[in-house]
């Protein structure tokens, strides 16, 4: 589902993309609901999302009859972790203002969420394995 939704905001150019860029991927929303200025090229982040979004579920997917991950909540966990890790390093090359330790919100909160996932993984690997 968050790899569609970030396709939306590719299509309708929300402004949730990147710094400017002369690389070969950089794309131009001059006429997005945030418009760029005309001629500057910006990193497509919500494609980067999207593409991140879609190998974490695959591997999820492939994971899910893994003994280990059988464990009550062990899968949300990694999840919330990948998607996090997602989250925080996209936003290095993101717009987003800055507000504290030179990291944008989103970055504080997916640390935060980071976390969260560490401490409900050691909660889901301290059950016993469940039986179906």
């Amino acid at each position: 589902g968050y790899a569609v939704g970030r396709l939306g905001c590719q299509l309708s150019g929300d402004g949730d993309y990147g710094m400017a860029t002369m690389s070969w991927w950089g794309m131009s929303y001059a006429t997005g609901v945030v418009p760029t200025p005309s001629g500057v090229l910006v990193f497509p982040t919500p494609l980067f999302e999207s593409a991140a979004s879609i190998c974490i579920a695959w591997w999820l997917v492939q994971v899910e009859q893994r003994s280990w991950t059988q464990r009550r909540g062990l899968r949300f966990a990694l999840y919330l972790g990948l998607m996090s890790i997602e989250r925080f390093s996209v936003e290095f090359i993101r717009v987003n203002e800055r507000i504290a330790y030179d990291l944008s919100q989103a970055q504080l909160v997916a640390i935060g969420l980071m976390l969260a996932s560490g401490v409900l993984a050691l909660m889901a690997s301290s059950q016993v394995k469940r039986t179906n």
